[in-house]
């Protein structure tokens, strides 16, 4: 519960968001965008395409008229100096607390769409047809590495390099997961009596990046993209037997740290989380990240 709460906190209020974008004015919305438009300067490549967009490298514009967004209507938009509650339903004009499972239960999912729809990028949903190939099998001391490679999807397409450091024993082991660039972090974790799952999700190598030519219909970028390549792992891990499937944990730092954070709040088999200083679009609340949105010593 609490990666999914720590995200909800990043956004602004997005439950008084979506009361608001049912009463919000079209044409207010598209004037706001029209004075928009000419104050954001496109970055382009060498090519000439922008590289903040999707893979297929379309301008902000082009984005635009794809997917007919428009900006909210923020004078229909209540104002809010705190954070919001997400532990609050706003029914009726009341602030209702969540006290039940079954609360949670749609608070939860009313949050990690808001979390894809303002944030991330809407993720597929679990392909159910993970299955892995064994590349190479090496004896290091008393562990035992495991390089694997992991395929799914449509016709399996989409494919995940994961390394997997076994310990000397039979288990079932408790698992430390990581990125490709945190492997002194998996070392620590098998002295100590864990197994190590890492997976090529980060900048030294990242094997998500076609996921997008995957899924069209889906635009999770990076951050989520890498975030739901390690859900896959989570689903190859539970087909070992020689895996606790209670006891996973993932880690990650800075950008990586993110996607730990996101992958948690989406994927409730991993029951530890630690996101090394994750910050703006991780656990640091939006509008408390910038000395223009905060007022004395913080």
């Amino acid at each position: 519960m609490l990666p999914l709460v720590v995200l909800a906190m990043t956004i602004v209020s997005l439950a008084q968001q979506q009361a608001a974008l049912g009463q919000q004015s079209l044409e207010r919305r598209k004037e706001f965008l029209k004075r928009l438009i000419p104050l954001l300067t496109l970055e382009r490549d060498e090519d000439g395409s922008d590289p903040r967009i999707w893979m297929e490298r379309q301008s902000w514009k082009e984005w635009l008229e794809t997917t007919g967004e428009l900006p909210p209507d923020f004078d229909t938009m209540p104002a809010d100096a705190d954070l919001p509650n997400p532990l609050v339903v706003e029914k009726n004009g009341k602030e209702i607390p969540i006290t039940t499972n079954e609360q949670w239960t749609k608070q939860r999912e009313l949050l990690r769409g808001h979390i894809q729809h303002w944030l991330y990028g809407s993720m597929p949903p679990a392909p159910g047809n993970v299955r892995g190939t064994m590349l190479n099998s090496t004896k290091d001391g008393k562990t035992t590495v495991n390089e694997i490679e992991l395929a799914f999807g449509p016709n399996h397409a989409a494919k995940l390099t994961i390394e997997l450091i076994i310990p000397e024993g039979e288990g079932p082991f408790p698992v430390f997961m990581t990125q490709w660039n945190h492997r002194g972090w998996a070392s620590i974790g098998v002295r100590r009596g864990y197994m190590a799952c890492i997976y090529a999700g980060a900048d030294s190598k990242d094997d998500t990046f076609y996921y997008r030519k995957l899924y069209p219909e889906h635009d999770f970028l990076v951050l989520a993209r890498r975030a739901w390549g390690a859900m896959r792992c989570i689903d190859y891990l539970h087909t070992l037997p020689y895996v606790d499937k209670e006891r996973i944990a993932l880690a990650g730092h800075s950008r990586n740290g993110k996607q730990s954070l996101i992958a948690a709040a989406f994927d409730d088999r991993i029951k530890a989380v630690i996101p090394s200083s994750p910050g703006s679009g991780g656990e640091m609340p939006a509008r408390f990240d910038r000395d223009n949105f905060c007022a004395g010593n913080m």
